[in-house]
């Protein structure tokens, strides 16, 4: 449980194709949030214009997507 009180948990791929790409999963009352961070401009692209299909996925399961952000880690 993070500091806002919503239910979080870290991922950190560090093999194959999404190597490097952490993902942050926060959820609550109101949804699931989805922070990206990834090195690869390509796997950000896809996250970010993936967010429907996300949303359309998490519905199937009773769930809402109330976020989805994408960031550079290469910086």
């Amino acid at each position: 449980v993070n500091k806002k009180g919503q239910h979080e948990f870290h991922i950190e791929f560090r093999e194959g194709a999404l190597a490097g790409t952490k993902l942050t999963v926060t959820a609550d009352k109101a949804g699931i949030g989805l922070h990206v961070r990834s090195k690869d401009a390509d796997l950000r692209r896809l996250f970010s214009s993936s967010e429907g299909e996300i949303g359309r996925r998490l519905a199937e399961h009773g769930l809402r997507l109330q976020s989805l952000r994408v960031d550079d880690t290469s910086s």
